[in-house]
């Protein structure tokens, strides 16, 4: 089977390159006699350079054009998944996969691909079990360590991240991903300062770095520098793969420097651009997918708020809420736009929700910092997971309850917990029913359940359901 990308990847936004300069035309002149394997190789070795520079743009276009020549058999293919797993795209993947395998590429170079996609999730158990083995035989070494890397922020496991960071930054010191990585990981610390100098390190080494620029526009802001952070997000804004995230940050620090109508004519930027995969684009620029459909409703809001225009803020927040309910900083603002409405018993309402969630998270806050000093307190991340699953963002509480199983897979509380998601959820994903079914055959009918349920309880509007 010829390895063409499919037609339903999400697309980037696109940024057409054509090629400029002597040596380039040279080299498509001589493509022009040697033929389509010379063009493959070709865009093959542009995709690569666009990789290291995180220009995923240029890197999609050329592993594109590459698959498109099926001259290189395998080699394409494989480059087309890697790149898919890396932007998160893991159907992409699967079947580009295939096409790997189809045309010849080794076995043991799919698997290894499956478990840095499964690791990349969250999922560690696999490349846990072989990673001295594969750190010995020391190939395809960044990719490994920065797919551990991640799946170790995400089941917060963050010494075991720290040693392998300098393992990968001693071996590759021209490499900016150790640096951005060790910059997300010294947020987790409240260390905004040191966070800050590990994105400008990644800056430095790969300039077209958008995703270690917009993380620095975060960590400036953190540490009230709004104009020094306004910086850093137009310099991230060009350079990340959608527009929205650049220029919402832009947003925020404009709003906090009180030019408000500036931030709104960058929101109405984002409002305009063309519709993209937000959640890719998020994810990209370092930041949790579900809130993404909701961070341009959520900043204009605030905006309005700024601006005392309640009426307006009141509309924009909900619908912010509407697309991200967990949001409580979202729903304290609402609740001062109604107030100042006069609308004092739906924001009593509101104000309450807002102090259950912020008492439910200030234990996990103990709870995290207690995971420090034991990672495999199984029942910390219990209570931790259920509280993100029912309080702050499904998908990581999924990923925390998935670490307790990682560590007792016959934990019963997580198991019916996880059954129940799934289930009152199931008309969201597919699979979502059978994974539903495979929690609840692990439950044993001898244990008794818990009084947990899972649900939004938040209605289309933002308000509590009644």
């Amino acid at each position: 089977m010829p390895a063409v990308p499919p037609k339903t990847a999400p697309p980037l936004r696109r940024r057409m390159l054509y090629p400029v300069g002597g040596v380039l035309l040279l080299a498509l002149a001589v493509g022009v006699i040697w033929g389509p394997r010379f063009l493959a190789r070709l865009a093959l070795w542009q995709g690569e350079n666009a990789v290291r520079s995180h220009d995923w743009r240029s890197a999609e276009l050329w592993f594109a054009r590459a698959c498109s020549f099926h001259s290189l058999g395998g080699e394409s293919a494989f480059a087309w998944a890697r790149l898919n797993r890396r932007l998160g795209r893991f159907d992409v993947m699967s079947e580009a996969l295939q096409d790997a395998a189809d045309a010849g590429t080794a076995p043991q170079t799919i698997e290894r691909e499956v478990w840095l996609a499964e690791a990349q999730s969250g999922r560690m158990q696999n490349l846990d079990a072989r990673l001295g083995d594969l750190l010995i035989a020391g190939e395809d070494l960044p990719a490994i360590c920065e797919a551990y890397v991640l799946g170790c922020l995400l089941n917060y496991r963050l010494d075991d991240a720290l040693r392998l960071l300098d393992l990968w930054q001693a071996d590759f010191p021209d490499d900016p991903q150790p640096h951005y990585l060790r910059g997300r990981l010294t947020e987790h610390s409240a260390d905004f300062e040191g966070a800050a100098d590990e994105y400008r390190q990644a800056i430095r080494l790969a300039p077209g770095h958008g995703a270690a620029a917009f993380n620095l526009g975060r960590a400036l802001v953190a540490l009230q520098k709004p104009e020094d952070a306004l910086q850093a997000y137009e310099q991230a804004t060009p350079l990340l793969c959608d527009l929205q995230p650049g220029l919402v940050g832009q947003a925020h620090c404009l709003r906090l420097l009180g030019r408000i109508d500036d931030a709104r004519e960058r929101l109405d930027a984002a409002l305009d651009s063309p519709e993209q995969d937000i959640e890719l684009a998020w994810r990209l620029a370092g930041e949790p997918v579900d809130s993404a459909p909701s961070r341009v409703a959520a900043e204009y809001g605030h905006v309005e708020l700024a601006a005392e225009n309640y009426p307006a803020a009141e509309d924009w927040l909900r619908k912010a809420l509407n697309a991200d309910p967990f949001a409580w900083r979202t729903r304290y603002s609402l609740a001062t736009a109604l107030r100042q409405q006069g609308k004092t018993d739906e924001a009593a309402k509101q104000i309450q929700r807002v102090e259950a969630t912020k008492q439910a998270l200030e234990e996990c806050d103990r709870m995290i910092v207690g995971l420090r000093r034991q990672p495999a307190d199984v029942e910390a991340r219990f209570t931790i997971g259920k509280t993100f699953l029912q309080h702050v963002s499904p998908k990581q509480g999924v990923i925390w309850l998935r670490s307790v199983l990682d560590l007792d897979p016959d934990h019963q509380a997580t198991h019916r917990l996880l059954a129940d998601y799934y289930e009152s959820h199931r008309e969201e994903n597919p699979e979502f029913a059978e994974l539903a079914a495979r929690h609840r055959q692990q439950i044993r009918p001898d244990e008794a359940p818990d009084d947990v349920t899972v649900e939004n309880g938040t209605g289309k509007d933002g308000t509590d359901d009644e």
